[in-house]
């Protein structure tokens, strides 16, 4: 019984929540809507409740996801 719950708590610690970071290159592999940006190589979208007016994608790195981009990242038109 003692090596059943062992294996089974192993098991189960093993499963983690996979997660998937989208790293882009160019404006067109953001294309959600037409009007995605790649900013630092990640993706990100249009957002009025940010200064800079986008918002990085919740694919990009844990450490910006759903951030609102910095202004100075954003590329002048």
């Amino acid at each position: 019984m003692r090596a059943s719950v062992l294996l089974l708590g192993v098991l189960l610690g093993g499963c983690a929540e996979e997660t998937f970071e989208f790293v882009c290159q160019t404006n067109l592999q953001c294309d959600e809507g037409g009007e995605g940006l790649c900013v630092e190589q990640w993706c990100s979208y249009p957002d009025t409740g940010c200064a800079s007016g986008y918002r990085f994608s919740a694919d990009a790195d844990a450490s910006v996801a759903e951030q609102c981009v910095p202004e100075s990242a954003v590329p002048a038109e």
